[in-house]
């Protein structure tokens, strides 16, 4: 009866822990996409920039699409992003993405048509993982389009499991344009492999407790 109160006592408390710990984080990136974007809208027309990186986009075909990643390709973006207002996007975009526990802060469009996300400006200073304006990459149906019909309620957020990043939450703010539409989503980005390790403190935690509790408990028994 013991190790099975113990045991219920364990994947409660573990269970309360996880739910806890997620919720913080994604608390905090959606914090700091809903601050970065009152900046960017304060300085700049960020859904025009966005809107013309679209529009190349899908002026191009499926096999100009599939060059992603090259330098032919984003050179078609190149008029797109010459001009001051993306410089001033990508500074504050950097800056913002240095704040918390966040591993980057940029902006992207969706697109159902093409299940993608175009990146917009993303000024991750990882080689390995930044994109470079106009770049993509696939996404499911479903998380493109909890992001587009989203109706302000709550906090606005997407978990994987892939196989690049490991667990991930992605947070965002839509970004509109002049005609109310939206062009573009500030989206602040959190690996959550932090929270396994905290799972496996609370359980390391939970048997020491445990055993102390076990331990004073059959020496009153034996008294």
């Amino acid at each position: 009866a013991f190790a099975i109160l113990g045991l219920v006592a364990y994947l409660t408390g573990i269970g309360f822990y996880t739910m806890a710990l997620v919720n913080r984080y994604i608390g905090e990136a959606f914090g700091i996409a809903r601050s970065t974007a009152v900046v960017v809208e304060e300085l700049l027309d960020a859904g025009a920039i966005s809107n013309e990186v679209m529009k190349v986009y899908r002026s191009l075909s499926e096999d100009e699409r599939a060059e992603t990643g090259t330098l032919l390709y984003r050179m078609r973006f190149k008029k797109a992003i010459d001009n001051e207002s993306f410089n001033t996007l990508f500074t504050v975009l950097r800056e913002f993405g240095k704040t918390g526990d966040v591993d980057d802060v940029y902006l992207a469009m969706y697109d159902l048509a093409t299940g993608a996300m175009v990146y917009v400006v993303d000024p991750d200073e990882n080689l390995q993982t930044a994109f470079r304006t106009g770049e993509w990459e696939s996404v499911k149906h479903r998380e493109a389009e909890k992001f587009l019909t989203w109706n302000g309620e709550g906090k606005l957020y997407h978990i994987i499991n892939g196989e690049k990043y490991g667990w991930m939450c992605t947070a965002g703010v839509p970004i509109r344009d002049a005609s109310g539409e939206t062009a573009a989503f500030i989206l602040a980005d959190v690996t959550l492999g932090s929270v396994a390790d905290g799972m496996k403190t609370f359980t390391l935690l939970f048997k020491a407790a445990m055993l102390i509790t076990t331990a004073l408990t059959l020496y009153c028994l034996a008294r």
